[in-house]
């Protein structure tokens, strides 16, 4: 860096010049993201960088969990979670704009069967054969996957024969990680997370469970302008296109 000659002197007794706040790299944004986007995320990343977007940190987790991040003063700038339910609570506790709410995406509920299991999985009401010993989902405490996985479960009439044999998983990406390792027979896990996998995987039918709403929201005072930037190449159909490519489907009204 070149140095102003009013400040020779200085340069002369500590060596360097003393580099500008204006110079320092800025901070990265921070986003708060919903599980089964870890497969979508890195392509909406880099696809907004390529646009001169910002560097950024992405933190993963059930929604639940996030949520409880930000209104315990976690400085994530965006959040993207996988049921509206959870931004509306942050927006509530005044973690985050009301005014930045926007439905992105519509999550879709998976059925997953472990590699070898013969024959594979067809059907939730399946999950209450006797052959399944085990069964993946993400905790309904706090993931909406679990809550969803729950609802379908109760839907076709098998929860209370599946509840027994129920693993936990924190969030929906574990639960993947829980069958493709072959630690649960099957498991219901989103979509999204399923797009290459090798595993016999089946849709589940969209009527046993409640509409998985995605949403997100601007948070915290420090990069809005960012933020808001990120959040509407997300919405834009740049980032709809990204989404519907890795098994998200489009919000309610928009063009499949």
């Amino acid at each position: 860096m070149r140095c102003h000659v009013l400040t020779l002197l200085a340069v002369m007794v500590t060596g360097a010049c003393t580099r500008s706040p204006v110079d320092a790299s800025p901070a990265p944004l921070q986003v708060a993201a919903a599980a089964d986007l870890a497969v979508a995320m890195p392509a909406l990343v880099a696809a907004f960088k390529a646009n001169g977007g910002s560097d950024f940190v992405v933190t993963g987790g059930a929604s639940g969990q996030l949520a409880a991040q930000l209104k315990g003063g976690a400085p994530y700038d965006v959040f993207l979670a996988a049921n509206e339910a959870f931004v509306d609570d942050v927006i509530s506790d005044g973690a985050c704009a009301a005014t930045s709410k926007a439905v992105y995406a519509r999550g879709r509920l998976a059925l997953v069967s472990r590699t070898g299991l013969t024959p594979p999985v067809e059907t939730v009401r399946e999950l209450g054969d006797a052959r399944l010993v085990k069964i993946g989902i993400a905790n309904p405490a706090h993931a909406p996957y679990g809550q969803a996985a729950r609802a379908a479960l109760t839907a076709a009439g098998v929860w209370n024969i599946v509840e027994p044999r129920l693993v936990l998983a924190d969030n929906v990406r574990q639960v993947v990680q829980l069958v493709e390792s072959g630690n649960v027979d099957a498991a219901l896990v989103s979509h999204a997370l399923l797009g290459d996998s090798a595993l016999p995987v089946r849709p589940v039918d969209e009527t046993l469970y409640p509409p998985l709403l995605q949403a997100l929201a601007v948070c915290g005072d420090d990069k809005v302008d960012d933020a808001i930037r990120f959040t509407r190449f997300v919405l834009s159909p740049a980032g709809q296109v990204i989404l519907a490519r890795h098994g998200f489907a489009p919000p309610p009204g928009a063009t499949p």
